[in-house]
């Protein structure tokens, strides 16, 4: 699964529900991406949906891929069940792009009223 974001936002959090299939053994869920070091190795060992939320090292990168591994650690056969998936990310804070605008125009307007002065 590919991410693609728009420049300044970066990649911090996955969420997901995880659950095992109703029949088969333990499984196991693997996930690294392209991007980071990070690797989560999570266990879907109930028949319940479990809350899971996994959160990334820094993402400098304009799109990020995450690749899912399944793996049967249980007898018998297996499956993976997953629902509710959000990726959160950091956005520059409006307050702080407002702040350095806001600054540019007062230099504009005192720059401005210093020529029209001399």
């Amino acid at each position: 699964m590919t991410i693609s974001r728009a420049a300044g936002v970066s990649v911090e959090r996955l969420q997901f529900d995880m659950k095992r299939g109703a029949v088969g053994g333990n499984m196991e869920l693997r996930i690294t991406n392209d991007r980071t070091s990070d690797v989560f190795t999570l266990s879907a060992s109930t028949n319940s949906f479990l809350a899971q939320n996994l959160t990334l090292s820094g993402n400098a990168s304009p799109s990020i891929t995450f690749k899912f591994a399944f793996r049967n650690v249980g007898a018998g056969s297996g499956s993976i069940f997953i629902d509710n998936f959000n990726v959160d990310g950091v956005v520059p804070e409006p307050a702080s792009i407002a702040v350095f605008a806001g600054l540019g125009l007062t230099g504009f307007a005192v720059r401005r009223r210093m020529s029209k002065a001399a």
